[in-house]
């Protein structure tokens, strides 16, 4: 079965998925690992509803099926043309390479930032025409009562298009960063938020896909965040290369371990790879948790039937 999008590629959906190859693995992680989630010290007045959250069953994922591709939109932004510079892996380990990075091209059009109306903070990007994907520890609690969230795309030293409110919030149900984490806890640490405006239709949004065997231990990878210590989560900084060394903790999808370096305010950042030959553009997952080792990044097939399940139950 094949559903197509107006200006998307396909999603391939295969409907004799099993709900068994959902994670079953417990393997334990480094008792160091923290959320990367940002603070910039001050509150501002809640405006709207808070949040609604909505837990993800494995019946809910296995309605749309095993997912392999999720599509791309450029929307109104111009493609940033990488350059060979970009392209070339290289092997720098133990340096610190986070660097500012100011662009209105796509995709870094369709990443922003996620403020709480406490002031907590994270890194959002658009996977659909009102669909941000993020970690899951960057959405409010149940028991964190009237917190709003507001997503801003491509800020940088304050807004420079519009941004948006975000209603309800979609991930997996059982995970839990925070209390004894496991590999899974942080393979499907993942949220995606609805907004209520389809800021995507203008800033573009890009497609995902699952990580698989030709892609580790190679030096490819780019992840964009707001670091508190580098940009005091005013500015985007950006890093590359990335090298995943891993993504069978949880089981062949993730997490994703690699070696980038992250700060607070990086949670819920994308990791993603140069356009493929017909100028798409997949991320592979979003930050989940970091040590003085290295960041995990949550992904993985899951991750991918989340998005598709929020784009097509809340259009």
């Amino acid at each position: 079965m094949v559903l197509t999008q107006r200006h998307t590629a396909a999603i391939v959906l295969t409907l004799f998925y099993s709900v068994s190859a959902l994670p079953t693995t417990q393997v334990k992680q480094d008792e160091l690992y923290t959320q990367p989630i940002g603070n910039l010290g001050e509150s501002f007045k809640p405006t709207g509803p808070p949040p609604t959250i909505i837990q993800l069953t494995p019946s809910n994922l296995a309605s749309v099926g095993h997912v392999t591709e999720v599509p791309s939109l450029f929307g109104l932004s111009s493609p940033y043309s990488d350059t060979d510079e970009d392209l070339a892996e290289r092997g720098i380990v133990g340096v610190d390479n986070r660097v500012v990075w100011n662009s209105t091209d796509y995709p870094y059009s369709a990443m922003g930032r996620l403020i709480w109306s406490t002031g907590a903070y994270c890194t959002g990007t658009l996977v659909g025409p009102r669909h941000v994907a993020t970690a899951r520890h960057c959405s409010p609690s149940d028991d964190q009562t009237g917190i709003t969230v507001t997503f801003q795309p491509d800020y940088f030293n304050g807004e420079r298009f519009p941004s948006s409110k975000v209603g309800p919030v979609l991930s997996l149900s059982g995970v839990d960063v925070v209390n004894n984490p496991d590999a899974c806890d942080y393979k499907n640490d993942w949220a995606i938020m609805v907004l209520d405006d389809p800021l995507g239709n203008d800033r573009g949004y890009m497609g995902a896909k699952t990580v698989d065997s030709s892609l580790l231990k190679r030096a490819i990878f780019y992840h964009l965040g707001y670091p508190l210590d580098l940009g005091q989560g005013e500015r985007q900084y950006r890093q590359y290369p990335i090298t995943i060394s891993s993504s069978t903790g949880c089981d062949a999808y993730g997490p994703m371990v690699t070696d980038a370096d992250a700060d607070s305010g990086q949670s819920g950042g994308p990791l993603w790879l140069p356009p493929d030959a017909a100028g798409d553009r997949y991320m592979y997952g979003v930050a989940s948790s970091t040590s003085s080792t290295g960041t995990n990044f949550a992904g993985g097939d899951a991750f991918l039937q989340g998005i598709a399940y929020v784009r097509q139950n809340y259009p």
